[in-house]
């Protein structure tokens, strides 16, 4: 684990009126490490960089600087102006509950030197993460044997963040009781909310047999004597024909209802909700506490054929209807390419989006006991 050493550790960078050897122009000067040379056996000449010139290279830079001269104070007081601004740049805020913290908009994902630990922050336990997995929309962690699961966009925006002010070298804990993932540097660190973890283990299962399958269909004569490919839904063989389109919306919220996160989950097709199959709420996990967003839900069952582009409503004037902030697609088929490019433009202009096709309901009925069952025409074929 890194060694995180305090600022009155650091020693007091020294000024002087001289020229700078960078820039050549004569003004205040700071003694810069990395233009330092050893003469013979007396000792190191550091070289003198201005004010300007000492920023311009942390900012072109900020890993090297903060990797070899981590305690230069003036290392320091630059990651902490660069902070500073990205934070003001993405709109961040500073915290009225945690001192020295600047937080999202959305207020999911925090950053903060280490002169306001995370320890010192907030009233929870700190775990180190034994395994951790990015996925193609999640990231995965094991921690004391809980799994834990974030969302990519945040946390490659937190990685992002802490590489710009020098960061790279990073510790991954949990905070025991929230589930959020602290993203730990040497002189700052991040935290990035948690999702509830059910749902993105089903999706990335999803995602990592795919991953698998069209893998093995071209390496499988170099590793078929050292693999055996498993596919965790060869054990049904689900006929989705035999339900009829109102059955398929009561196991669409059956499916929804076995997610911990959400609640008041209700069928609306019935009262001539136009538009909206399912309504729900989802508990979400901020830096301050919980929140409950609404969701909006569509079910199409088309067991032969894809969803089409033509298939999909205008968000805007579904949104306009329900004001949701969530819109969620289920479908007893697969979504068609030019489908998902009208849902990924939807997501450019701030919608947020979850699909779920047959694979993915497939993954999430043969591990919940009962689905089956209660769905009985759901057989096998």
């Amino acid at each position: 684990m890194n060694d995180y050493s305090d600022d009155e550790n650091s020693e007091k960078y020294e000024e002087k009126y001289d020229k700078c050897d960078n820039c050549d122009a004569y003004g205040t000067v700071i003694s810069c490490p990395s233009l330092a040379e050893e003469i013979d056996h007396k000792g190191v000449i550091y070289g003198e960089l201005c004010e300007d010139c000492c920023e311009s290279e942390f900012e072109s830079d900020p890993v090297s600087c903060m990797q070899n001269f981590y305690d230069c104070l003036r290392v320091r007081e630059l990651q902490l102006a660069q902070l500073e601004k990205i934070a003001k740049e993405k709109n961040f805020t500073l915290s009225r509950k945690f001192a020295g913290v600047y937080i999202n908009p959305e207020n999911t994902l925090g950053i903060a030197a280490n002169n306001v630990g995370p320890d010192k922050t907030f009233k929870d336990e700190m775990i180190e993460v034994d395994k951790f997995y990015k996925g193609s929309e999640y990231s995965l962690a094991i921690a004391q044997k809980r799994r834990y699961a974030y969302s990519n966009e945040l946390f490659d925006e937190a990685l992002d963040f802490l590489r710009k002010i020098g960061e790279e070298d990073l510790n991954y804990l949990v905070l025991s009781k929230s589930g959020a993932l602290i993203m730990r540097g040497y002189s700052a660190w991040a935290i990035v909310m948690g999702l509830d973890a059910d749902w993105p283990y089903v999706s990335e299962t999803h995602n990592f047999l795919e991953k698998v399958r069209d893998g093995y269909g071209i390496f499988k004569e170099e590793v078929k004597g050292e693999i055996k490919l498993v596919d965790l839904t060869s054990e049904i063989d689900l006929d989705w024909s035999k339900m009829e389109p109102a059955q398929f919306e009561k196991l669409c919220r059956e499916i929804l209802c076995s997610f911990e996160s959400v609640s008041e989950c209700v069928l609306t097709g019935a009262t001539g909700d136009e538009g909206r199959d399912i309504k729900a709420k989802e508990k979400v996990n901020t830096i301050t506490g919980a929140e409950l967003r609404n969701w909006c839900i569509q079910c199409k069952h088309f067991p032969s054929r894809s969803v089409n582009r033509q298939d999909l409503e205008d968000l805007s004037t579904l949104h306009t209807r329900f004001g949701f902030d969530v819109y969620c697609i289920m479908t007893s088929g697969t979504f068609s390419p030019g489908a998902i490019r009208l849902l990924e433009a939807y997501e450019k202009k701030g919608f947020q989006i979850k699909c779920m096709d047959r694979q993915f309901l497939e993954n999430r009925i043969l591990r919940i006991p009962g689905l089956l069952e209660k769905f009985y025409k759901l057989c096998s074929k």
